[in-house]
């Protein structure tokens, strides 16, 4: 017997339909999450290029950064320090 056909979503549903199943369940197959949903293989392959073709960004804050750059300041003084006393500079 033929599967019934499955009414089609639109661009912006199927695209966050399949954003949010390739982010929950990154290991979940194209053909896995075409059956769990209302949308079709091809549409679900469409959707995953547009997924990897995307930047991956690192969400960044001033306070993210501001340890790291002190300790930068800390190791570079250190170092200098180091250098002075052993008569290299």
């Amino acid at each position: 017997m033929a599967k019934k056909k499955l009414k089609r979503a639109s661009r912006g549903t199927a695209q966050r339909i399949c954003f949010e199943y390739f982010e929950k369940h990154p290991r979940m197959s194209n053909k896995q999450i075409a059956e769990k949903t209302k949308l079709g293989y091809s549409t679900v392959c469409q959707k995953r290029q547009e997924w990897n073709d995307l930047p991956l960004v690192a969400p960044s804050s001033s306070n993210d950064t501001l340890p790291y750059l002190l300790g930068g300041i800390v190791i570079g003084i250190t170092i200098l320090f180091v250098l002075i006393q052993t008569g290299v500079l």
